[in-house]
């Protein structure tokens, strides 16, 4: 998919662009880490979806990294033209209400790792500083409905969505017949080969809870700093 982008132009770009980010997007932070450490010409699209997922829960730190990336790779066609599922991005000064939307109640399992995810989500918030409210909405609450808490989210003033976690919600996004109304950062992924409807779904691969702690971690070490 990175080979043909040179041959493609408008709008084939860019369905080619969110093909090629939703696909590393699905890797885990170690696996990221092990393929950026190598010398190759897919470099600058590694070392944006690394910026992604090891900072999926500090807005902040992926607007940094974001204008760091854009710095370093500024001759890059992606500099310039950014998958629009990076939109949420543009306006990060602006966002003062995100809400987090998890399974917190949807069965042992899931709600253990909802509940390591919220862990490291307010890790990274409290380590940044950051004065933005968070909304915490559980998902479980909307099984066959997920649109209706995205739109609970929007009414709250929420302005970013984080999550929802499970696939069956996930696929109920990328199919849904209108856009979004505000961006939703899902933290998993459903058909790769769909692009959503809707230009500002931003999916990750899901975490264990190993490296949800991992990513605490990072973020309190980054916070120290």
């Amino acid at each position: 998919l990175i080979d043909i982008s040179s041959l493609l132009d408008g709008q084939q770009l860019a369905k080619n662009q969110e093909l090629i980010f939703n696909s590393l997007n699905r890797l885990s932070i170690h696996r990221l880490q092990k393929l950026r450490s190598k010398k190759n010409k897919y470099k600058p699209w590694i070392n944006l979806a690394y910026i992604m997922v090891q900072y999926k829960y500090n807005l902040e730190q992926q607007r940094k990294q974001l204008a760091r990336w854009q710095e370093k790779w500024e001759d890059h066609p992606l500099a310039n033209k950014l998958p629009k599922s990076l939109s949420h991005l543009q306006d990060a000064n602006q966002i003062t209400h995100i809400a987090l939307l998890l399974p917190f109640t949807a069965g042992t399992q899931l709600a253990n790792l909802s509940s390591a995810i919220r862990s490291g989500f307010m890790a990274a918030y409290f380590a940044s500083g950051s004065n933005i409210m968070v909304s915490f909405i559980d998902s479980s609450k909307y099984d066959g409905h997920i649109f209706d808490a995205i739109r609970l989210s929007a009414m709250k003033g929420a302005q970013l969505v984080i999550g929802p976690l499970q696939k069956k919600h996930i696929y109920a996004l990328q199919s849904y017949p209108a856009p979004l109304p505000l961006p939703v950062l899902a933290l998993n992924y459903g058909d790769i080969a769909t692009i959503p409807i809707a230009n500002n779904l931003l999916q990750f691969g899901l975490l264990p809870e190993d490296e949800v702690q991992y990513i605490a971690e990072q973020a309190w070490r980054e916070g120290k700093k």
